[in-house]
């Protein structure tokens, strides 16, 4: 389940986008979890994968990091996908 999600700058050097999601677990979870963005024209504009280990009723906030130049817009749509053992699940932005 995911609750709020933001989208901000990363501090140092390579100023990456980062999409932070407050996730939480209603069961054991340890899956990689490959987020894609799409442009508001349907076009694919980066990738992100993380690793994620939670317990069940766990929650936690999880980063995903974009290159400097993935630009999230406001009609961005966010897809979240965990692998065919899992659901998926997208949300727009």
């Amino acid at each position: 389940e995911i609750g709020k999600s933001f989208i901000a700058s990363s501090e140092g050097v390579s100023k990456s986008n980062l999409l932070t999601c407050y996730m939480i677990f209603n069961k054991d979870f340890e899956q990689e979890v490959l987020v894609s963005v799409m442009d508001k024209h349907g076009n694919e504009i980066g990738r992100s994968k993380q690793n994620i280990k939670a317990s069940a009723s766990d929650a936690q906030y999880v980063e995903f990091e974009f290159d400097k130049r993935t630009h999230i817009e406001v009609r961005s749509k966010i897809f979240m996908n965990i692998s065919a053992s899992q659901a998926s699940d997208s949300k727009s932005k």
